[in-house]
């Protein structure tokens, strides 16, 4: 069994099916633990703390009014359970995937609270590709580049949307990070 800490910084976009946002780039922080069957074989369970969203989010105000150019962020708690495979001369570099499932903290564009406009749960694909490098012990320090693929609608009603929010919307990510394992 390891055990890990991390943080990383990520460039996310929202993909509206036919088109994409603007890359806008966040904070994460996570905890893992890491269950190995084999010393190539494991099962990988995180706990991310995500900010994800885009630069040129628009929404209509109660006036009817379209404002455009607002920055969209979306806080989430992302738990993604993965497969991780372990090769290299040492077992240092790794390769993880699976699925992952997000639960929504907040939501705001341009400052303003748009929780209720949408789902509360995300889900996807989770890929990550990484190195371990050997500090003290069982302490080593990984490096490694993580991408969130979207597959759940984030929108619960996209006529409240105007210009690019007319069709499905899925959160993409992609963040490099770094911490310890022990």
């Amino acid at each position: 069994m390891e055990l890990g800490v991390g943080a990383g910084y990520g460039f996310s976009y929202v993909d509206y099916g036919d088109s994409y946002s603007s890359i806008i780039g966040a904070f994460n922080a996570s905890v893992s633990a890491e269950y190995y069957f084999s010393e190539e074989w494991g099962l990988k369970l995180k706990v991310i703390y995500d900010q994800k969203g885009s630069h040129d989010g628009s929404l209509v105000d109660n006036d009817g009014d379209e404002i455009d150019g607002l920055k969209a962020r979306f806080n989430y708690i992302t738990i993604p359970v993965m497969v991780a495979w372990h090769f290299g001369m040492n077992q240092n570099w790794y390769q993880n995937i699976g699925p992952y499932v997000g639960f929504l903290n907040s939501a705001k564009i341009g400052g303003y609270d748009v929780k209720s406009d949408f789902n509360t749960v995300d889900g996807g694909l989770s890929e990550i590709t990484g190195v371990k490098i050997p500090l003290k012990g069982k302490t080593s320090v990984f490096i490694e580049l993580e991408v969130q693929q979207g597959l759940v609608n984030i929108a619960k009603n996209n006529d409240y949307y105007s210009g690019n929010y007319y069709s499905e919307n899925w959160i993409d990510r992609g963040s490099i990070n770094v911490g310890l394992d022990f």
